[in-house]
């Protein structure tokens, strides 16, 4: 009897062994994956940034962290566009560089400056950028309204000037809203206000635009939340 119970209690000693060394090895596997990760992502900034300084002269900009760049600063200041503003009067400058992540952005607050990007180069600028807020209302790009420029946006114009705003749909429905009358129901309220808060966060300041791997991930300012509910 007592050589069956040293047997059991030997068995579960080495089980809780297995399962503690089991799950010593996985943790300390990720903390060395997350540790190479970050270190990848660090040499590899330094590395594209000083390559990206020799090809092109960038704008003057203020010292970004490592990996992250401003992006500790900016979910600080709220909302973004008025810490930048004030981050360039401070700075005294009319176009500045702020890295966020692994994107530059360049911020201008100078009209002849502006006229330069608008109307001289607005061809390499014509396009839209592509972030997550965009792609989730428009289910992909698959609209008009928010596809950078490329075949799907002429495709999509093509569609909305023939088929949907053409003289001969506006007389189509033109009967239709004569006959429509009151105010907005409950599903209109609901659509507007979709539409006003989808507008809020179309191309705001969101964390996961400028660090991809944490999307879907880790919504650190719960634009991914709105989003998602919308």
């Amino acid at each position: 009897m007592e050589n069956t119970t040293i047997s059991i209690i030997l068995a579960n000693a080495c089980y809780s062994f297995r399962v503690s060394a089991t799950f010593f090895i996985s943790f300390f596997s990720t903390l060395v994956f997350i540790a190479i990760t970050f270190l990848y992502l660090f040499f590899k900034s330094r590395f594209q940034g000083n390559e990206n300084l020799k090809k092109c002269s960038l704008p003057p900009s203020p010292k970004p962290w490592p990996i992250v760049g401003s992006l500790p600063e900016m979910l600080r200041n709220k909302p973004t566009f008025r810490w930048i503003h004030e981050l360039m009067n401070d700075m005294n400058l009319e176009i500045a560089c702020i890295r966020l992540g692994r994107i530059h952005v360049i911020a201008v607050s100078c009209p002849e400056i502006s006229r330069e990007f608008l109307k001289k180069l607005d061809t390499p600028f014509a396009s839209r950028p592509t972030n997550m807020s965009t792609e989730m209302t428009t289910k992909g790009f698959l609209t008009a309204a928010l596809v950078p420029f490329g075949e799907q946006w002429k495709k999509m114009r093509r569609i909305l000037s023939t088929k949907v705003v053409s003289p001969a749909r506006h007389r189509l429905f033109h009967a239709i809203r004569i006959e429509e009358d009151g105010g907005p129901g409950l599903e209109e309220v609901e659509h507007v206000y979709a539409l006003f808060t989808i507008l809020q966060y179309i191309y705001s300041f969101c964390v996961t635009d400028y660090v991809p791997f944490l999307r879907w991930k880790l919504d650190l300012d719960g634009h991914e939340k709105v989003m998602k509910r919308l």
